[in-house]
């Protein structure tokens, strides 16, 4: 069940994510793609929230955040780049000249993590159809998704909060 669908009901085509099993390989992701970009959702915890703003901070990774989130970032002394709904993040992501920072170069990679999973998985099957020339899609939440290039495993919510952490150490690390 590690590479499954949660939803059995899903039909992720022809094109199937790798499983994400390792934190030092997302770690690397992040490091070296040339204009990440990370969305987060409001199903974070506040332990992956510390995580996120590590990996933001290491990397320069603008943050979109959703929902009610933004404020649970201001308490931990975080802006994000943007607060926007993930549908709205996704339908930005199809645009290859959208900058989330203005300056900035578009995003080349988009990690995913703490939104809906019936949400997330509607953007990420339309950024697979209509996106994939210009961004890689990388779901680092606690559930498989398979329309994404990579994605974490199932995972219980602790398993996640201390695969994230180490994905952070790892980031940290340079």
């Amino acid at each position: 069940m590690k590479g499954e669908a949660w939803l059995r009901a899903e039909n992720p085509a022809t094109v199937r994510a790798a499983l994400l099993e390792k934190p030092p390989v997302a770690a690397k992701l992040l490091r070296r793609a040339k204009s990440p970009v990370i969305i987060l959702g409001h199903e974070a915890s506040v332990a992956v929230l510390d995580a996120v703003v590590r990996m933001a901070r290491a990397t320069g990774a603008p943050v979109v955040a959703t929902g009610g989130i933004s404020a649970e970032l201001a308490r931990k002394g975080f802006t994000p780049s943007l607060v926007m709904s993930a549908m709205e993040a996704g339908d930005r992501l199809r645009d290859p000249s959208w900058e989330p920072v203005p300056g900035r170069s578009p995003p080349d990679y988009a990690f995913f993590l703490g939104i809906p999973y019936s949400i997330s998985s509607v953007i990420e099957a339309g950024l697979a159809s209509f996106a994939r020339g210009h961004l890689r899609m990388v779901s680092l939440d606690r559930l498989f998704h398979p329309h994404c290039d990579l994605s974490l495993p199932n995972q219980t919510r602790e398993e996640w909060e201390a695969m994230l952490a180490a994905i952070a150490r790892e980031v940290e690390k340079g």
